[in-house]
């Protein structure tokens, strides 16, 4: 293996251990934030006599700006995962894992071809999108239950 091939296989670990290390984040906050809205809802929902509608409101509001802080930090994690997954799939193509008969497995290519999108407008991951939907209903069902 030349310099060039070493140098991109330490790339391309380094960048698969960030794609790791960015889902697991993605997964520990979505169910933190989904485990403290729903904790927030069944505490409202135990007190529900004793609040107004100002208490309410003002605790929907919260429940909202959390949901939607929440949501912006993910957006952000996306980019960097969106970029991260394009230099992996750039470093992936350079080694060939998308040329066909490169490796001599026959006639096809070691990785399929649609994983070359990953990162890309027309990757299929939905990895983020259900985040996003998890979160949001959520927080949708935490505000219902607060003026149950």
């Amino acid at each position: 293996m030349d310099d060039k091939t070493s140098t991109m296989h330490m790339i391309l670990q380094e960048k698969y251990g960030v794609i790791r290390a960015i889902r697991q984040r993605v997964q520990g906050i979505s169910l933190a934030t989904i485990g403290g809205l729903a904790a927030a809802a069944a505490w409202c929902a135990s007190q529900n006599p004793s609040f107004g509608s100002g208490k309410r409101g003002v605790i929907s509001a919260l429940l909202i700006l959390t949901g939607f802080a929440v949501w912006r930090f993910l957006v952000d994690l996306n980019r960097g995962f969106k970029a991260t997954w394009k230099v992996i799939t750039d470093i992936e193509t350079s080694l060939g894992c998308y040329t066909e008969e490169h490796f001599g497995i026959g006639t096809g290519t070691i990785y399929p071809k649609k994983w070359q999108e990953g990162g890309r407008a027309g990757g299929d991951g939905r990895f983020f999108f259900w985040s996003y939907l998890f979160i949001t209903l959520a927080v949708v069902a935490a505000t219902s239950l607060v003026w149950l």
